[in-house]
């Protein structure tokens, strides 16, 4: 795998810091992927590396496709320079995804809005669309939300306070802290049934580990 998807993450790094030279310090300053109402936008075609025999987009190319945005997201932003610099490492903890739709044929041409929809003291959390970039056929077709941490050798950051010390608007940072002050925030109640998710399947884990074990 590495022999085919390293290269697509150099190119991917790539993209987003020549995406960077060409853009407004402004832009850059406004956090872009930081944000609901802020993403970034990657650009790709469906590959001969993505599609199944049918043509389609296959299921698992929509997390390694997920990843390369990612990729040139904080490359773009700003946020990977910050966090070399720092030591400082993304680790993804968990993930789910939806299918809606699929992307389809071959060399059919998608994007992936990426954006950090939330904060906690542990966790960074994000999300993910995949759609047809023509504005007659924008609906979504697949959603991503996932969660990562920020580990700087063997302690998780609290990224609230992180992405702060390395220049991020604070009233921006102060806006994606969990729960958002809006009540009805739909982010909230997604990650409210996430987590219920996450503990499900924790428990499930440690009930298989007790049974190898005893």
């Amino acid at each position: 795998m590495g022999l085919t998807h390293t290269p697509r993450v150099i190119a991917a790094i790539a993209r987003g810091l020549l995406r960077r030279r060409g853009a407004t310090e402004e832009a850059v300053k406004q956090g872009t992927g930081i944000g609901i109402h802020n993403p970034h936008i990657y650009q790709a075609r469906a590959g001969l590396l993505d599609v199944d025999y049918l043509g389609h987009l296959n299921n698992a190319a929509y997390l390694s496709n997920a990843e390369l945005a990612r990729w040139e997201l904080t490359a773009y932003n700003g946020l990977m320079k910050s966090m070399l610099h720092d030591k400082v490492s993304f680790l993804v903890t968990s993930s789910v995804i939806r299918y809606r739709r699929e992307i389809r044929p071959i060399f059919r041409k998608f994007q992936i809005d990426s954006a950090v929809v939330g904060l906690t003291d542990k966790h960074i959390l994000f999300s993910q669309n995949f759609r047809y970039p023509r504005p007659a056929d924008d609906r979504v077709k697949a959603q991503i939300l996932l969660k990562g941490a920020a580990v700087k050798g063997r302690t998780i950051l609290d990224p609230r306070v992180y992405f702060k010390e390395i220049g991020y608007d604070t009233e921006l940072i102060d806006s994606l802290s969990m729960p958002h002050d809006n009540e009805s925030d739909r982010m909230d109640d997604m990650f409210t049934h996430y987590d219920a998710l996450e503990e499900a399947l924790r428990y499930a884990a440690d009930d298989d580990d007790k049974d190898r074990t005893s």
